[in-house]
This record gives structure tokens, C-alpha cells and sequence, in this order.
């Protein structure tokens, strides 16, 4: 199944918009912060940990079901409580938004194994 565009604008409830090359360039890692999306209605019925993937560009699926099951993904509205998301196969819905918290990265501690 091809990949959907990325969005072409992210959604700040303060009406600020920022261009999806102003998170990562194409191919590298978002930068560590808190990002929100509004998803629209290419969106709708698609899995959660997918559309996280399209709206933040070179982040994995894999990686954004991490961040999911980590609580960093959450379901805001101006007007509702925030309700953290813990489900990657969540369906999205039209003109839900979400807030992503991306962590600083840590280099990884290889351990060696008994043989």
C-alpha cells in the first residue's frame, strides 16, 4: 500500500502553521519537542501509529508505535481534556488532533550475551 503525502501544514491551536520541512528534513529524525496535528479526512480510518509516521517525516511506523505505547501521543481538543493514547491500531477520525511528544534521543547500550 503506498505511503500517504505528509500533511502540508501542522496544526498549532494558537493558528500557527509550520510547514512539514520545518520539523526534519526528509529522511532524518524529527527533533526532540512536542508537536500537534489535526488529522483531515485522508486520514480518517487509517491506524494511529501510520498516521503519526506520515505527519512526523523520517520517523519509522515501528518507532511511532514506541512513542504510542510510551505515552507520548495524546488526543487533544481546545475544549476537552487531553487523553493519552496507548493503542497503535486506534483509528483516527476526521478533525481529531493529536499532540506528539518527541524525546531526546539515547544512544544505545549494547550488552554482550552469554554464550
Amino acid at each position: 500500500m503506498p505511503r500517504r503525502p505528509p500533511p502540508t501544514a501542522i496544526v498549532d491551536f494558537d493558528d500557527d502553521l509550520l510547514p512539514p520541512a520545518a520539523i526534519a528534513p526528509p529522511g532524518d529524525a524529527p527533533a526532540p519537542g512536542r508537536y500537534t496535528f489535526a488529522a483531515d479526512a485522508t486520514a480518517a480510518g487509517h491506524r494511529l501509529d501510520r498516521c503519526v509516521a506520515d505527519w512526523l517525516p523520517g520517523l519509522s511506523r515501528s518507532r511511532a508505535k514506541a512513542l504510542i505505547e510510551a505515552g507520548c501521543v495524546a488526543r487533544v481538543a481546545p475544549d476537552a481534556a487531553r487523553a493519552t493514547m496507548a493503542d497503535a491500531s486506534h483509528k483516527v477520525k476526521a478533525a481529531e488532533a493529536y499532540a506528539i511528544d518527541v524525546p531526546e534521543s539515547v544512544e544505545a547500550a549494547p550488552r554482550p550475551q552469554a554464550i
